[in-house]
């Protein structure tokens, strides 16, 4: 799980507070290597894999334990599929991958896992430097 946040963003620290006090969270969290990151910290070849709906935050992002996105673990918000409106969307997508999957222990599922949950791109010659649209302060709030 990668959380892609600001640390000035208001709706990123009211967020915050799901990991730090909701106990389902907590629990679930143990099944996943959870990464922080502010899009500055974000190496340049991923930035584009990073951001499949726009360079907006806060965003929670769910990979493979290959790297690969699964783009399906999304809400259901048309224009910004990977902002959770509530601790109880982010749940349910957890729970998802936990039950339906058991990542962590079955290796042999991961392929079977992308497709359940929307696919992965296995076109690995994408490898275009797209100009990056950063601000000075490192804001990617454009889409």
């Amino acid at each position: 799980m990668v959380i892609v946040h600001l640390m000035t963003c208001p709706a990123c620290i009211r967020k915050k507070t799901w990991f730090s006090r909701n106990e389902t969270i907590a629990d679930l969290s143990q099944h996943f290597v959870m990464v922080n990151v502010e899009p500055h910290e974000i190496p340049r070849g991923l930035a584009k894999d990073l951001a499949p709906d726009g360079h907006y935050v806060p965003r929670i992002l769910f990979l493979t334990p290959k790297g690969r996105m699964l783009y399906g673990m999304r809400t259901s918000n048309r224009d910004y599929g990977y902002v959770y409106m509530s601790a109880s969307q982010l749940i349910d997508n957890m729970r998802r991958l936990v039950l339906n999957c058991n990542v962590l222990t079955c290796f042999c599922c991961f392929f079977n896992l992308c497709v359940d949950y929307g696919g992965i791109d296995d076109d690995d010659d994408d490898d275009d430097d797209d100009d990056d649209d950063d601000d000075d302060d490192g804001n990617h709030l454009e889409r």
